[in-house]
């Protein structure tokens, strides 16, 4: 399962190494190359102003469009680029 470089900052910050350690071997980290930065910029160019998409949200996306992977959020205003987004939850 593929896991974005900066989503996996994000969760290393302030958590318990071991537990994080387990849980993170289950997913591929996907480096940032030039095609997912080139994509991932354009994103941030269309949607950053009207929908609050920021870099590590437009480079996520870019690296699910690449990947062809099925991207996981509760965050759907931050991914309107994507149709086929997985919400597993409302939040409450």
């Amino acid at each position: 399962m593929p896991f974005a470089p900066t989503k996996y900052a994000e969760v290393r910050e302030g958590k318990e190494k071991t537990a994080l350690d387990n849980f993170i071997t289950a997913f591929e980290i996907i480096p940032i190359d030039e095609k997912n930065a080139t994509l991932g910029g354009l994103y941030r160019r269309d949607y950053g102003k009207s929908h609050g998409v920021g870099i590590a949200d437009a480079l996520i996306t870019a690296t699910a469009n690449i990947k062809q992977a099925k991207l996981v959020t509760l965050n759907r205003k931050h991914f309107p680029m994507l149709t086929d987004l997985i919400i597993p939850y409302q939040k409450g």
